[in-house]
């Protein structure tokens, strides 16, 4: 008979009377040890594989001692670069004895007894079957011969915006005097002209100035 067991992360195959070496547990030397996370169960041909463990299944051992492992060296080295490393680990741990593996009995389900003189509870219902609850027939007939008013919708009203009658004055006689004075120019029109012809009679002045003078000569 042997049993399948897991001991933080570690799976070990374990048998009645059987030393192992398992990592460190704080317990003292003796005392005993129960490991419940049991994955497999053989007693010859029956087999018993939990889901992921056997129920009620139980392997019992006994704390024998503590110790170190071998040292185990580690080197480290990068070459052309003057570094190397050297340490040395010696893990710890714990010795046990298997005293029992004992299997899981199935629990027995418990038939309950029918008792006579007591009726059947109904179910509660869900709370989507749930209906609301209806209004009083007196309710009903009221709202009937009642019925709600609803507004009718009229006809949209525009307003229209009167202008004032004195800017409306203004402005038709501004457009008469328009058509009354359609020729009208603007009084600096005609300064601007003379003072053209002016400036081109001093210029002219001058040069007949010099030609009567070469004559004379």
């Amino acid at each position: 008979m042997y049993a399948v067991v897991t001991i933080q992360g570690f799976q070990y195959r374990l048998e009645q009377g059987e030393t192992v070496r398992i990592p460190k547990y704080d317990i003292d030397v003796g005392e005993k040890l129960k490991i419940p996370e049991v994955l497999l169960i053989s007693d010859g041909d029956n087999i018993s594989v939990g889901a992921p463990f056997v129920e009620g299944a139980v392997v019992e051992a006994t704390v024998t001692g503590h110790d170190k492992d071998k040292k185990i060296v580690i080197f480290k080295k990068k070459r052309r670069k003057d570094y190397s490393v050297k340490r040395g680990h010696r893990q710890e741990f714990t010795e046990i004895i298997v005293n029992a593996i004992k299997t899981g009995v199935p629990k027995k389900e418990k038939k309950v007894k029918a008792v006579e003189g007591i009726e059947e509870v109904a179910a509660v219902p869900k709370v989507h079957d749930l209906e609301m609850p209806k209004k009083a027939p007196e309710k009903e007939a009221q709202e009937q011969k009642s019925p709600k008013k609803t507004k009718k919708a009229g006809p949209v009203k525009t307003e229209t915006v009167k202008k004032p009658a004195k800017a409306v004055a203004k402005k038709k006689e501004q457009k008469e005097e328009t058509q009354a004075k359609p020729g009208k120019t603007s009084a600096a029109g005609p300064e601007k002209k003379d003072k053209g012809k002016d400036r081109v009679a001093s210029a002219q002045k001058p040069v007949q100035d010099k030609k009567e003078k070469g004559k004379s000569t």
